[in-house]
């Protein structure tokens, strides 16, 4: 496998403890030409190499793909008030402070 030369303008020592501590496995991804020429554009404007905003990038797309095991559960409460939900608007509505009683 070829070794990959680190920015110049990161030190060696810090270039691998990144690279190897954090255990980075090398991939191949085809962009299309726009793509690929925005991704340049993005990371010199940023500051960041090109792999940064593709790790970026996957970590979104997999949080946003994420299946849970279970369903969330939200807590719910009772009012103790069967007609509760059906005048839920007007309880609201009468919550809203009036203009200029504040």
């Amino acid at each position: 496998m070829r070794a990959i030369a680190p920015p110049i303008d990161l030190p060696l020592d810090v270039w691998q403890s990144y690279h190897t501590g954090m255990g980075l496995k090398r991939t191949t991804v085809y962009l299309d030409e726009n793509d690929l020429r925005d991704l340049k554009i993005a990371a010199a404007r940023r500051g960041v190499s090109e792999a940064e905003i593709i790790r970026e990038g996957v970590r979104h797309a997999l949080l946003r793909n994420r299946v849970w095991d279970e369903p969330v559960r939200f807590p719910t409460v009772s009012s103790g008030d069967p007609t509760f939900a059906s005048r839920s608007d007007e309880i609201l509505r009468s919550m809203r402070s009036e203009p200029g009683s504040e």
